[in-house]
């Protein structure tokens, strides 16, 4: 069996947590869905919901807040950041960081590593299931990406044979 994933960065504001990816193995691709929804614009307005459909509707979505009634959001849409357009962003300046630092350091394979283009980015919330990979010395033994590693496989012996990573769920 053969496992399809990506990595992408988990980077710790804790000293005591090392930098990390998360390996995310990819769902099928039937399990991937875009829904597209037609604009209200080219409805005739017949089909328009009338004022008071509207302010039901627009209090049913309110209801769906996870914040009490009587606290104000933390997170509101309008000044939060997407995630989902943000984390890209952010992991192609970590691999530009990342390849920078293997050049400088003469880390040559990791850096033709990443230039394989083998990274796909997807965010967490999109992965089936996650694995998280440490990463303890800037020297890194890469896996082949078609390797099989089980769930329930350990990589203790590994991370002590190579000491430069080790995978858990």
């Amino acid at each position: 069996m053969l496992l399809w994933g990506v990595l992408t960065p988990n980077v710790s504001d804790n000293d005591h947590v090392p930098y990390s990816f998360y390996f995310n193995i990819l769902p099928f691709a039937e399990d991937v869905r875009e829904l597209k929804f037609p604009s209200f614009s080219n409805l005739p307005a017949s089909l328009l919901p009338d004022e008071e459909q509207q302010e039901a509707a627009n209090k049913f979505v309110k209801m769906l807040d996870l914040a009490p009634s009587d606290r104000k959001e933390m997170l509101q849409p309008d000044f939060t950041p997407n995630p989902a357009s943000e984390e890209p962003k952010q992991f192609n300046d970590f691999l530009h960081q990342l390849c920078k630092f293997c050049l400088q350091n003469d880390l040559r394979s990791f850096c033709d590593f990443l230039a394989t283009k083998v990274f796909t980015l997807i965010s967490k919330t999109e992965a089936a299931n996650t694995y998280q990979i440490f990463l303890h010395h800037a020297s890194l033994d890469i896996v082949e990406t078609n390797s099989f590693f089980p769930p329930s496989y350990s990589f203790g012996s590994y991370a002590k044979a190579h000491k430069s990573f080790f995978l858990h769920e």
